[in-house]
């Protein structure tokens, strides 16, 4: 079955559209798909990096507060350096202020001899005043502390002396809540002023049995051997209430003689610092980690402060799976306790998570930011979901597009079909007249057949068809008119 040229013409504009738009529409979606991959996968790339600055950043600002409040404490141990060597010095305007022996804050309280603001204090756990520091030393108790002073002029100069720092340690505490425990150790008589005024040496028993003395001690040797410089001890627990502290110290020296006249200290509870510094909201389970650069756990959310028999754990031991296993190997604990700043990721009971670690430059410490990795990256797969809602968006618009084109191809391929088609329909039903008998009596009558002059006008190989064929009625004119001449004259020949 043979089609018509006007059915051949709108299916082969129509095929060649469709083929062009489909072709056009499949590389342009093609490409569309390809951006959005691509944007996506370019995207996430530069979000994850940013996320793991971010990481790092929250890190060092952590690092930074935490390294401002130990230099805001070691600022505050200068001071009272200062204040106590000038209290040594010939020319010291110190005045006497009632000292308080440390037994009676806390036993045979009925004699009264303590200060009137002392009460018992629930965070410490045991009676303390606020207004005045305890003086202690060893072989002493309540019964011969009196008779100790009395025999040692110099031990008794150094506790009058000594009972002006009580001022300083009162501002102090007013501006650094924080700082638990401030102190003086003496070298020689082993005098030691306490700090909110408490007991220190326990019973009479327990003086008598097992004296305290506090330059045995390794967080005062550890300060001594500073030569006087700021020193951070490692944490260690004290031995009033079993708190994990960390001291800041430093040895002070006799103004006049350059001799070692004992040390003097501020502690900080681990607590206050988990409290105050790593309890950090980050996003919904992060959390904020304090360590040493030995690797010994400061301050772990997961971690509770062990016995004092019970030595510190390494964060690769608080950081472990379900089975006990460390979650942290020993080249990453390397690189954390390196010095330097950076982010690692390790997996812990099948979840990957980042760790960003940043050294504090007071006192040895480094600030962990622990934040499992979905949570870090959520905001990625956010990213991708917009960014392929985008693409189907821009897909389906192409598909738009390309069905509005189609329904246009279709119309101006009829529209240039019947163009084409409509003179050759004229000039087709003009020389079907012209076949017919009806159309020669017309012809050789008032002839006249209509050609549009519009066709005519056309500069086109329909303009040239329509000129031809007026030409070929012309001539068949002519000859007509030729023709009825000849019979007529032949008639009057006649």
């Amino acid at each position: 079955m043979t089609r018509s040229i006007r059915a051949n013409i709108i299916i082969s504009f129509v095929a060649f559209s469709l083929i062009s738009l489909v072709l056009v529409g499949a590389i342009s979606i093609g490409f569309i798909s390809i951006i959005g991959q691509t944007t996506i996968n370019r995207s996430s790339n530069a979000l994850k990096d940013q996320i793991q600055d971010n990481v790092k950043q929250t890190a060092d600002q952590n690092a930074l507060i935490i390294n401002r409040k130990l230099s805001n404490a070691e600022a505050l141990v200068n001071a009272m350096a200062e204040e106590c060597v000038n209290l040594f010095k010939t020319d010291s305007p110190f005045k006497f202020r009632q000292p308080y022996y440390d037994y009676f804050f806390e036993f045979d309280r009925g004699q009264e001899l303590f200060p009137n603001d002392t009460y018992l204090d629930q965070q410490y756990g045991i009676y303390l005043s606020w207004s005045y520091a305890s003086w202690y030393i060893p072989q002493s108790n309540s019964s011969n502390y009196l008779q100790l002073l009395a025999a040692d002029p110099s031990l008794n100069d150094t506790v009058n002396r000594v009972s002006n720092m009580d001022y300083i340690f009162q501002a102090i505490h007013e501006n650094a809540p924080e700082i638990r425990w401030l102190y003086i150790a003496f070298e020689t008589t082993n005098l030691f002023i306490n700090y909110p005024g408490s007991a220190v040496g326990g019973t009479n028993n327990e003086r008598n049995a097992d004296p305290f003395v506090s330059t045995a001690e390794e967080w005062y040797t550890d300060v001594r051997s500073g030569n006087g410089k700021i020193v951070f001890t490692a944490p260690y627990f004290d031995p009033i209430d079993g708190a994990l502290l960390i001291t800041i110290g430093k040895a002070i020296y006799h103004p006049v003689q350059n001799t070692l006249i004992g040390c003097i200290f501020a502690d900080i509870t681990i607590e206050s610092i988990k409290e105050k510094i790593l309890d950090i909201d980050i996003l919904e389970s992060g959390y904020a980690v304090l360590i040493q650069e030995s690797g010994l756990v400061v301050a772990h959310p997961e971690w509770t402060a062990p016995n004092p028999n019970v030595d510190l754990p390494t964060i690769d031991q608080v950081e472990v799976n379900l089975n006990g296993l460390s979650a942290i190997s020993q080249p990453q604990l390397t690189v954390i306790t390196s010095g330097s700043t950076g982010v690692i990721e390790y997996e812990r009971d099948q979840e990957d998570r980042y760790l960003a670690y940043a050294p504090v430059d007071k006192g040895d410490y480094i600030c962990l930011i622990i934040v499992p990795v979905d949570e870090a990256i959520a905001s990625v797969g956010v990213l991708a979901q917009r960014i392929d809602a985008q693409t189907v968006t821009t897909i389906v618009q192409a598909l738009i597009i390309i069905l509005v084109a189609v329904v246009l191809s279709i119309t101006i391929g009829i529209w240039i079909s019947n163009r084409i088609i409509r003179p050759i329909t004229h000039l087709t039903q003009i020389a079907s007249k012209m076949a017919t008998d009806q159309v020669r009596e017309d012809l050789l009558g008032e002839l006249d057949l209509q050609i549009d002059s519009e066709l005519e006008k056309q500069a086109d190989e329909v303009g040239d068809l329509t000129r031809a064929f007026k030409g070929m009625l012309n001539s068949l004119k002519q000859e007509k008119k030729e023709a009825i001449q000849k019979l007529d004259d032949s008639f009057w020949d006649e």
